[in-house]
């Protein structure tokens, strides 16, 4: 299973939410696979969050895997930059970590 945590500080609308939830579903398709059956996406919103002291609009995006993935910079890239398209964060505020469980 892959598990997906997005967390912010900017307000998403239902739309957002929903066009993110998709797009990261289809991403996790094209770089996982037949692996990626089963994806749990986790949203949280409208979170206090700083970046450089300040409350500037910023994400956090936590992804755990079961498996090995060489393209993972390829994934970091295309998840900023849907993120920013999205909601325009500035695509250098919007942090991605890939934890490899064992």
């Amino acid at each position: 299973m892959l598990y997906i945590s997005l967390k912010t500080n900017y307000k998403l609308t239902l739309k957002q939410e929903n066009m993110i939830n998709r797009t990261t579903n289809e991403l996790c398709q094209l770089f996982f696979k037949d692996r990626a059956q089963n994806v749990m996406i986790h949203i949280e919103d409208d979170q206090i969050m700083y970046i450089n002291g300040k409350e500037s609009p910023c994400m956090m995006i936590q992804l755990v895997i079961d498996c090995l993935l060489k393209q993972q910079n390829d994934l970091k890239d295309a998840l900023k930059k849907m993120i920013h398209e999205m909601t325009r964060i500035k695509y250098e505020y919007i942090n991605v970590i890939i934890e490899q469980k064992q």
